[in-house]
């Protein structure tokens, strides 16, 4: 059995996109090639992760007015 030894590095910031580019990109494509069906549900998704993150966020300072001398340390 022969050992193979692989260089790997972390890629740089210029050839590694962010993330923000990458959901740019693949929302503007959402709109040019893909089915109707697929649109939709790319659209209930986004509409859902939003929902949770309002859902969160209201929450969070829902018990802070509820629970006042409530202290996580």
């Amino acid at each position: 059995m022969k050992l193979q030894v692989y260089r790997w590095e972390w890629p740089s910031s210029s050839t590694w996109p962010s993330i923000g580019d990458g959901l740019k990109q693949v929302t503007v494509n959402m709109f040019k090639k893909i089915s109707i069906k697929t649109r939709i549900g790319y659209i209930v998704d986004l509409l859902l992760l939003i929902t949770m993150g309002y859902i969160i966020v209201s929450g969070i300072m829902i018990s802070k007015v509820v629970f006042p001398n409530v202290s996580v340390q």
